[in-house]
């Protein structure tokens, strides 16, 4: 007798089996008690302290927090908040020298500093024997900085600010945030300007303006220091006693506790600006942070527009197509809040139309709010978003972020069980009364404890000598297991079970080297495709479950490889790979999302062509490589107009086809897991997947010849210009690669090498230059760039020419160069495999680039024995100033006639294209 199933409700009935799963599971998860366990001490002084043990890696990180941002500023003061930023880390009165060098020679990773509007951090990780040293440097840039800041130090850093200020304002669409704030706060609101400021209050900063706000509000009273590592918190105690004892409280301070303005009618502005689409933002003010309304207006965000199955995203990308994008963004900061949607608009498509679409959704939503379903979704998200960033101890969203942010702002360095609890309980009318409660006034369319009895310590530390770091720990890149499966397939796997989360990467030996000639794009639209479609779900749902398994899935193309990753919580894992394999082995290239994809891609393509940055970085390869050659190609990947339009769904089918093989592929696997647990699942998923041949990529060598002239690229009113470098070095894989990458990090790819100090803390004409060798398997382009203000264009350039025929001549590469890099590159290595991505990525190179399986074991003593004469011997062989291929994008008007005076030969006036434009 024949059984007739209805498959409709089979899949209805497992769909909601699996949101009750997924319900209970969080009822259950959230309820975990002291995530990021600490404890909390109160120097004499004011000084809040909390220490959090974590032993997982010879670590640890130090994040101080100053309760001072841009809203302690005043009208015509702005920008000082970040510009005090900067001074911190030119030195300090006993330390010798400017903090990040400092830190570099030890090993130092996530180093730097960040200003918001109402906190300026600062934070560092390094190997646990240097912690004295980073106290001290903190301690003493805490209680010991007046005398380190003169005229000097504050011009050149005035110089770096004001460069920083430019980069943000040469970018796309950066004209809507002074606007913004102004229409959402009233002009005396603390939140009414931006945290970089204006040009003019910073060319207006005195030196005493900067001491008067140190005086004012770095004393240790208004600091929040968290130490996370493999520390003991009595230990760290008596270290910090020592170090921040003696330093003075600062004054009584008057802190604004809450402010948000309400509005009762719509301010509509039209913004001109050069951008390649239109784009709507919608603005509101909003909760302060630490509400439950704020906890809770996080979830209604994901549910309207934040991922593939929002609501917003769901209409405007997929269904109407009107829109490329949409984002929802809820800043619940210390007084107010503020909330932003974003909607950009697909060309072509009228921007009022989309307007009414996007509101009558929100309209929608505020009426009858989320289905249950939709709300599980998000919470997962969260959730798991929360667990990934604790792995960490320190950087932003780490163990060290969150202890200090709490503490700084609640009071509570535990205040983010709140959080979690808000968000766990939320039911889905608590996320529409939310909604409606702070949606509801007219939005802008474009669119502060009495002073305690206080002491410090009579004596002080020795403050005569710089602390000697200990003996640091060796380190040790974790042990891998193999195998083979009998198709071919071979399989990777690290054992690091630090949090309940197993991240793997299949890797293919395609990438778009792989592409056809006239189909660039082809391996990257491709690999974008994969999830839009696989098996019997649609994009959508392909989305949606995702979310609901906490599981992340991404795939994409690089020159050499392709590659499809999963991040999937060990409590889901089967599920995840089931979702995984269908994606790998059953995608469906539906047509109709083939075409959303392609005019997005087309899209990205202007918007690449509009960014100085990747405008050079889409013509550089043809001009390196030569016309035909397989890396001559974009770098950004994503071709050319006229070869994405050309892409069929055939040609999407016949690329996976042809490269989707399992003995072309290598599943690399680090996280909660063994080879013994996991190959079983992978074995049954791939068994029936079978081996074939592959195509040879032809990525011949170029002959190396010299260049003569530059290449220019008009961009009319630009503040800035971006001078790039190109020229073709050695593959990866070559007996000469750690000399190779020592000089580099001595001309450039390091915060204290010869182009940036140069550039940026000599001159201050850049924010920031660097060089980079791109790995590749086949030759590599060597890259220079430094982004400088526009009347620095030719002696920007005219310097860095120099930097690379002098450190092939008179100034080569010294003994202290080459011990900084030395210290800094094998004393970050605990920090740089802190984390299971870090580890898998790092894995992912010896597949991607067929380096030896002991290359990261061997590689701090090929760096130790390292001699400087090879250092030399690789500037000479490896660089050559004769064959640089330079390309310039800036205001022609402005910059031709000086670049001329340089005599590097012809100037050639190209387009975004690359395509010759004739001379006006």
């Amino acid at each position: 007798m024949t059984k007739f199933v209805n498959h409709s409700l089979l899949r209805a009935a497992c769909k909601a089996a699996l949101v009750i799963f997924c319900t209970l599971l969080l009822q259950t998860a959230w309820a975990e008690e002291e995530l990021i366990p600490y404890k909390s001490f109160t120097l004499d002084n004011g000084l809040t302290l909390i220490v959090h043990e974590d032993d997982k890696a010879p670590i640890v990180a130090v994040n101080i927090w100053y309760h001072v941002g841009s809203r302690n500023e005043k009208p015509g003061q702005t920008g000082y908040a970040h510009l005090f930023e900067h001074l911190m880390f030119q030195g300090s009165e006993n330390s010798n020298g400017e903090y990040l060098e400092l830190l570099e020679t030890v090993g130092a990773t996530t180093l730097n500093g960040t200003t918001w509007f109402d906190r300026t951090n600062y934070y560092q990780t390094v190997p646990v024997d240097a912690l004295d040293r980073v106290l001290f440097l903190e301690s003493d840039r805490m209680g010991h900085m007046l005398g380190a800041i003169d005229q000097a130090v504050l011009d050149e850093q005035r110089g770096v600010v004001q460069n920083e200020k430019r980069q943000g304002d040469n970018q796309p669409y950066a004209a809507i945030w002074e606007a913004l704030l102004k229409q959402v706060f009233p002009t005396d609101h603390p939140y009414s300007w931006e945290t970089i400021g204006s040009m003019e209050d910073l060319q207006a900063a005195s030196l005493e303006d900067m001491q008067e706000w140190f005086r004012t509000y770095y004393g240790p009273n208004n600091a929040v220091l968290v130490v996370a590592g493999a520390v003991k918190a009595e230990d760290v105690l008596k270290k910090v006693e020592h170090w921040f004892g003696d330093i003075e409280p600062g004054p009584p301070l008057i802190v604004q506790k809450e402010w948000i303005p309400t509005h009762t009618s719509e301010r509509r502005q039209l913004i001109q600006d050069r951008v390649p689409q239109a784009r709507i933002y919608l603005a509101w003010p909003g909760p302060r942070w630490g509400t439950t309304d704020a906890n809770q207006l996080t979830l209604a965000a994901d549910i309207l527009a934040n991922g593939k199955n929002s609501r917003l995203y769901e209409r405007l990308v997929y269904q109407d197509q009107i829109a490329t994008d949409v984002s929802l963004a809820t800043f619940s900061l210390e007084i107010s809040g503020i909330m932003i949607l974003e909607v950009s608009v697909k060309p072509g498509v009228d921007v009022d139309l989309v307007e009414r679409v996007t509101r009558a959704e929100l309209e929608n939503f505020f009426n009858n709010g989320p289905s249950k379903k939709e709300l599980q979704r998000v919470k997962m998200k969260e959730r798991s978003a929360f667990i990934r960033g604790i792995e960490r101890i320190g950087g932003s969203g780490s163990k060290s972020s969150v202890l200090a942010e709490n503490a700084v702002y609640g009071g509570n360095p535990g205040g983010y069980q709140q959080q979690l609890d808000d968000l766990s309980s939320a039911t889905p009318k608590q996320v529409r009364d939310v909604a409606q409660r702070w949606f509801d006034q007219p939005p802008y369319v474009a669119h502060i404890v009495p002073y305690p009895e206080l002491s410090f310590s009579d004596t002080g530390a020795d403050r005569s000598t710089l602390p000697t770091p200990g003996t640091p720990a060796t380190a040790r890149f974790p042990q891998f297991t193999s195998t083979k499966l009998d198709n071919g397939l071979n399989i990777i796997v690290v054992n690091r079970p630090s949090i309940p989360v197993v991240n793997m990467n299949l890797i293919f030996d395609a990438g778009s080297a792989g592409d056809r000639p006239n189909l660039t794009g082809e391996a990257s639209i491709t690999m974008s495709m994969l999830d839009e479609g696989a098996g019997n779900k649609d994009a959508l749902e392909i989305s949606e479950q995702l979310a609901l398994l906490g599981a992340e899935l991404s795939a994409g193309a690089g020159l050499d490889t392709a590659s499809v990753s999963l991040s999937a919580l060990t409590e889901n894992l089967e599920p995840s790979l089931d979702l995984f394999a269908d994606v790998v082995l059953r995608p469906t290239f539906p047509e109709a999302e083939l075409e959303r994809v392609r005019s997005q891609y087309l899209t990205a393509i202007q918007q690449e062509k509009s960014r100085p940055l990747s405008m050079a970085l889409r013509l550089l390869p043809e001009f390196l490589y030569g016309e035909g050659h397989p890396y001559a190609q974009p770098l950004t990947g994503s071709g050319t107009e006229v070869s994405v339009a050309a892409i069929t769904r055939a040609d999407l089918i016949n690329w996976h086809n042809t490269w989707f093989k399992p003995n072309n592929a290598t599943l690399v696997v680090v996280g909660d897991t063994t080879l013994e647990e996991i190959t079983p699942h992978i074995e049954k998923l791939f068994h029936n997947w079978e081996a074939g041949k592959v195509p040879e990529k032809n990525t011949a060598t170029v002959e190396r010849v010299q260049t003569d002239g530059l290449y220019l690229i008009d961009k009319p009113g630009a503040e800035q210009s971006i001078i790039f470098a190109g020229q073709l070095v050695v593959p990866m894989n070559n007996p000469n690669e750690i000399a190779i990458e020592a000089m580099n990090d001595v001309l450039g790819g390091q915060f204290s090498a010869r182009i940036n100090m140069n550039l940026r803390e000599e001159k201050s004409w850049s924010y920031g230059a660097r060089s980079l060798i791109t790995a590749t398997r086949a030759q590599r382009p060597f890259l220079m760039y430094a982004p400088v203000q526009t009347d620095k264009t030719a002696p920007a350039l005219a310097e860095m020419l120099r930097e690379i025929t002098e450190i092939r001549g008179k100034t080569p590469p010294t003994t202290a160069e080459l011990e900084r890099v030395q210290k800094s590159n094998i004393l970050s290595l605990p920090g740089r495999w802190e984390t299971n991505p870090a580890v898998l990525s790092d894995l992912a190179q010896l597949v991607t680039y067929g380096l030896p399986d002991d290359y990261w074991d061997t590689y701090p003593q090929r760096l130790n024995e390292l001699q400087l004469e090879q250092v030399v011997t690789a500037a000479n062989d490896t660089i050559d100033q004769a064959e640089l291929v330079w390309i310039v994008v800036g205001d022609r008007a402005r910059i031709e006639e000086e670049l001329n005076e340089l005599q590097l030969g012809e100037i050639r006036i190209i387009d975004a294209d690359g395509n010759a434009v004739t001379s006006h």
